[in-house]
């Protein structure tokens, strides 16, 4: 066992984790989607 700095007590719990951030899979509602659809670009005529 590795002697850490500050051995908790097994009988108590750890703290609860804070609220889960979102997932960077889900695209937030407020906000307009990263992936801008780019107009394609007209043929260059020389």
């Amino acid at each position: 066992m590795l002697h850490a700095h500050t051995t908790p007590d097994p009988e108590v719990p750890p703290p609860p984790p804070e609220k889960d951030p979102p997932p960077d899979n889900t695209p937030v509602p407020d906000q307009a989607p990263i992936e801008e659809p780019t107009p394609p670009k007209p043929p260059l005529k020389t």
